[in-house]
């Protein structure tokens, strides 16, 4: 399986699907808390096989948590920053943060 990682780059490795679902949820399951549920299919496009990760969209009721660093991150284009108290509080009443 091949992808690009957060800077562009792509990378891959000739891992089985099933070892690939596994890495992927593993790492959701002992990183992010609560644990968005997410759906793996396998899709082809113009001949090649992909696999489509699909996350459900924000229900503007859970806030995930980066389980290694104890705090709530934000993701703008391919960077991702450490939220500010003033952004979670907005984000706690259903508001987006841009």
């Amino acid at each position: 399986f091949y992808g690009i990682d957060d800077s562009g780059t792509i990378v891959g490795s000739d891992i089985s699907r099933q070892d690939f679902d596994q890495r992927i949820q593993n790492s959701i399951r002992n990183t992010i808390k609560p644990h968005p549920i997410i759906d793996i299919k396998d899709k082809n496009v113009y001949g090649a096989k992909i696999m489509l990760i699909l996350i459900p969209p924000w229900n503007r009721k859970n806030f995930y948590q980066f389980t290694k660093s104890e705090k709530y991150l934000i993701r703008r284009g391919t960077n991702r920053f450490v939220i500010s108290p003033e952004e979670l509080e907005k984000l706690k009443k259903g508001k987006y943060v841009v």
